[in-house]
């Protein structure tokens, strides 16, 4: 029997940035735009092969256009996914969902638009 998988991936699709702000905190007060190389460089030191940054029912298209670039560059990360950690009401209690977005879909840089804007 041929083995599906021939490698494992190291993957961590709940990353909060600045844009988490009103629920983190100063906990994220660095997460920014500029601070990318530090995120990638830690990334790379744990050997992360794919990332989502999932703000709380936020987005930030600017910060996943430009931490896509680090597909093109010749470490271990791999695949950037869009994604959000959206806070649910069930019955009394909020609940967090990370949901994943299709990254070839050319309407990622709405997703703040239509999910959150009104």
């Amino acid at each position: 029997m041929q083995k599906i998988v021939k490698e494992g991936l190291k993957v961590d699709f709940h990353i909060h940035s600045f844009a988490s702000s009103f629920k983190d905190g100063k906990k994220v007060s660095n997460n920014t735009i500029e601070n990318i190389p530090t995120l990638v460089s830690k990334l790379i030191e744990n050997n992360v092969n794919m990332v989502a940054i999932t703000d709380h029912d936020n987005f930030d298209y600017a910060l996943y256009k430009e931490l896509k670039k680090e597909e093109l560059n010749n470490n271990c990360i791999k695949k950037i996914i869009p994604g959000v950690e959206f806070s649910v009401k069930i019955d009394n209690s909020v609940v967090h969902i990370i949901a994943l977005f299709d990254d070839c879909s050319p309407n990622i840089k709405n997703i703040q638009k239509y999910v959150f804007n009104k």
